[in-house]
């Protein structure tokens, strides 16, 4: 600065800051890069709650961000700061603490370099923002304006690809400039700032949850990127696991649905924003040496009720027998046990499923002549302000963003399912015919029991109403005798 100031340099790029340098003698031009906080966490962990009231630790360096603003996602926090950022990464990737905080494009290099197998960033933060500039003298009016030109020439696809050669992961150079949203969209986002997400934890690697229920995967990210675009803050709602969409909703108790699939006939129901993800249909089935990859007679097999498929695949292969599910993560265990002979799954979630479930046990292939599926977000009919404002915005991210994130989640290890949803049903109702089963069983011994001694004191009165008559006969002094109809004496007193 002092150089620039002195005139023997006509030109400063700045460090990150949160604003221009106050200088009467210095003028900034427009942010040449913008970054985000970026949470950090191990990728073992990756699944990890994004807040959480409980104690963890956070490390970040030179006090970015502030205090106040970690402990709005984590009131309980722990701040450890570090004036050197490989060795507040290298806590974290150590296990000495939970997660770090800091800038998107500094952090990302590192990881990058460093810390590619053992870090990963699960979430960016809107604010606080930092950012660069380049700095002249103010008499330098000429050489700043040709610099706002060249900052206002770059397009975010430059900028982006520029990035990516330098990063890995963490590219968000697609975002320096906003979106182009109209006036009417603008008071839109002010009227709705925030929207309720169905989730559907039970689509991996789209879209699943964490133990908070927040909704994480390729949807749950591409909701994070969504918000740092437009400022639309997006809380997830807890549904039956077998919403999708299409089904009937009731109006005005959600917003937005991830991970929804395409289909003309939806398309009465509800909107649909422009398909980011495609993939193909495929049949799931045991692995065996003599694997076929067809369908054979008589087979079951399962299709997931919202494919609209069944009609297409039944005049295909009109001999096998097929059987609708509710979800079809659920149905790849019962395809491994046997009690289903194939499944159709799109391939991505087929893909997810076997590697980290099923490696050795299953396989899946293509189903030639359909189709691909087309994913994108579903939302209600009323709201086409929203399909326009979230189509410009997944616009505006590169597909290549998209597929590094969809290889980023199916290659993630140690995320678990929380099915307890789609089986809670069949064990309340396991346990509920159980305890009918004890219950009755302890009704019929008590009843059993209650008999037993009934009949054991009917005998005792039995066996004492004869052992008086006897006493009273042998008292008698003259013979008493008792015959039959056939004459035959069947008792008598002992004068007899």
């Amino acid at each position: 600065m002092d150089a620039l100031t002195e005139g023997e340099v006509d030109i400063v790029l700045s460090h990150l800051v949160a604003s221009p340098p106050l200088n009467d003698d210095i003028a900034a031009t427009k942010p040449l890069i913008i970054t985000f906080p970026a949470l950090v966490t191990t990728l073992h962990d990756s699944m990890r709650p994004l807040t959480s009231s409980k104690p963890v630790n956070i490390a970040r360096v030179a006090n970015y961000p502030p205090d106040e603003v970690i402990h709005q996602s984590f009131p309980k926090a722990t701040i450890i700061s570090f004036t050197n950022l490989y060795q507040a990464l290298a806590s974290v990737s150590a296990g000495q603490n939970d997660y770090f905080i800091g800038s998107n494009i500094i952090t990302s290099s590192m990881i990058s370099r460093y810390f590619t197998h053992s870090l990963n960033v699960v979430k960016y933060y809107n604010s606080p923002r930092q950012y660069n500039f380049f700095l002249t003298r103010k008499d330098s009016v000429v050489l700043n304006e040709v610099l706002n030109r060249f900052v206002d020439a770059l397009t975010n696809e430059v900028r982006y690809e520029v990035s990516q050669n330098w990063l890995d992961t963490g590219n968000l150079a697609f975002l320096n400039k906003p979106l182009e949203l109209t006036e009417h969209e603008k008071q839109w986002i002010k009227q709705h700032p925030d929207l309720k997400v169905l989730e559907n934890p039970y689509s991996p690697p789209y879209s699943m949850t964490d133990e908070t229920g927040s909704v994480r995967g390729v949807m749950g990210d591409i909701l994070n990127i969504i918000t740092l675009q437009t400022g639309l803050n997006f809380s997830p709602i807890t549904v039956s696991h077998n919403i999708h969409a299409g089904t009937q909703l009731n109006p005005g108790g959600w917003d937005i649905l991830p991970a929804a699939i395409y289909s003309e006939d939806r398309e009465n129901n509800v909107l649909f924003a422009e398909a980011f993800i495609t993939t193909p249909y495929v049949f799931v089935m045991q692995k065996a040496p003599d694997s076929e990859q067809t369908l054979k007679k008589g087979m079951k097999v399962a299709i997931p009720y919202y494919y609209e498929l069944h009609s297409q695949l039944k005049e295909m292969y009109p001999e096998v027998e097929w059987i609708k599910v509710d979800n079809a993560s659920a149905a790849f265990h019962k395809v491994k046990e046997g009690e289903l002979d194939a499944l159709v799954a799109t391939q991505l979630n087929s893909r997810y499923m076997i590697d980290h479930y099923y490696p050795n046990e299953l396989y899946h292939f293509l189903i030639p002549g359909v189709p691909n599926a087309s994913l994108s977000f579903a939302f209600p009919r009323g709201e086409p302000e929203l399909k326009d404002i979230i189509n410009k915005a997944l616009n505006a991210i590169p597909p290549s963003e998209v597929l590094r994130l969809t290889e980023k989640w199916i290659k993630m290890p140690n995320v678990t399912i929380d099915t307890w949803d789609l089986y809670s049903e069949q064990f309340y109702i396991v346990t509920t015919l159980s305890v009918l089963l004890v219950g009755s069983s302890l009704l019929w011994g008590f009843y059993l029991l209650r008999s037993v001694r009934r009949r054991k004191v009917i005998q005792g009165d039995l066996e004492n109403q004869i052992s008086f008559r006897k006493a009273l006969s042998d008292s008698l002094p003259n013979p008493t005798y008792v015959v039959n109809w056939q004459g035959n004496v069947i008792s008598h007193n002992s004068a007899f």
